[in-house]
């Protein structure tokens, strides 16, 4: 089952622009979470954002049983000096126990107020939601109309804000963008691609970066000429069907002794010739092979699509949470350095 059930996710996941890009896969007949146009910041405050973090001391108690053996009851005890509970203002849901220098980040002040300024003709909500009971939040920024690039990628560039209660997520602010003719994810890479990606931890300092932020995410209208150069330069970085080989075999290598991990082996094996056809045959990446995009969108489409789901039962949501997380930029930004290093 999905961390996130079903009623959980039509109330608390908002989704627009359902003209271009479809309902959500959790979509049950009836929900009023899907938008055809832009979602309405105040929806996302209302439904969404209407309560803040509460910080509460951590005490230590003990548990005692009555004399019957019948009920519990904990005692209060002396309060944890070092320490603090981070908790849902209206359900009392306690996200984490926290160090005194962790500072929480209100989702409405450092996801919304902070891109509240951008928003326009040109730039408007194009999702937003929590997960983990309210422990993850995003908003993500996109642009109203899909976009042409080079070599025929119709694509949305978009920002993602994001941050966490429990601890698991630094504030974030950064730059992808969604292919539509697979629904991938791609990074607008750092380095040597460009891009941006702007990161605040939840210190004791944090708060005073707030002008900071506002003023970084100005560049937001900078992402779609920062991904066609990207997409430029790797159409124009040619590859043969030898290196593209290499760059599988290097990514997916076989274990030291095939025969003392013949499951290993046989799961390299798959993925190889999954990676391998592809490249030469899905029109996902086969629209650009011999290219260095098309090296990467095929290792892109691999793994958003066709990998085996693990603790999670929906694609969807693992890839959320993968984007979430950083894992999928982490990934992007591996294949590329790779792809680079066949050049050299």
């Amino acid at each position: 089952m999905s961390r996130e059930t079903l009623n959980w996710l039509n109330n608390n996941v908002l989704v627009g622009f359902t003209e271009q890009r479809g309902n959500a896969w959790h979509y049950r007949q009836g929900s009023d979470n899907h938008y055809t146009g832009p979602v309405p910041i105040e929806d996302v405050r209302k439904r969404l954002f209407d309560w803040e973090a509460v910080e509460s001391p951590v005490l230590l108690g003990e548990t005692v049983t009555d004399a019957d053996g019948d009920s519990t009851v904990t005692l209060p005890g002396p309060v944890l000096p070092a320490y603090k509970a981070i908790s849902h203002s209206k359900t009392g849901r306690v996200f984490q126990i926290a160090k005194q220098g962790w500072t929480p980040h209100n989702y409405d002040e450092w996801l919304l107020t902070n891109v509240e300024h951008m928003l326009d003709d040109d730039l408007q909500i194009g999702t937003a939601g929590l997960l983990r009971g309210g422990g993850q939040a995003w908003v993500q920024i996109e642009v109203p109309e899909t976009m042409e690039f080079a070599g025929g990628l119709k694509a949305r560039p978009f920002l993602l804000a994001y941050t966490s209660l429990d601890g698991s997520l630094a504030t974030t602010y950064g730059g992808s963008v969604t292919s539509t003719v697979c629904d991938n994810t791609l990074t607008i890479a750092s380095g040597q691609h460009g891009g941006f990606r702007h990161k605040v931890r939840h210190s004791s300092k944090s708060l005073g970066r707030i002008q900071d932020v506002r003023e970084a995410l100005g560049i937001v209208h900078t992402f779609a000429d920062e991904f066609g150069r990207q997409v430029e330069e790797l159409l124009n970085q040619h590859i043969t069907d030898r290196q593209f080989d290499k760059l599988v075999a290097d990514m997916v290598p076989f274990p030291e002794d095939p025969k003392k991990a013949m499951g290993a082996y046989n799961a390299a094996v798959k993925k190889r010739q999954h990676l391998t056809d592809m490249y030469r045959f899905d029109v996902r990446a086969a629209s650009w092979r011999g290219t260095a995009f098309g090296a990467w969108a095929a290792f892109n489409t691999f793994d958003q699509h066709e990998t085996k789901l693990r603790a999670e039962t929906n694609r969807v949501e693992r890839n959320a949470r993968r984007m979430l997380e950083g894992q999928q930029r982490n990934l992007d930004a591996t294949i590329l350095d790779k792809i680079v290093e066949l050049a050299a």
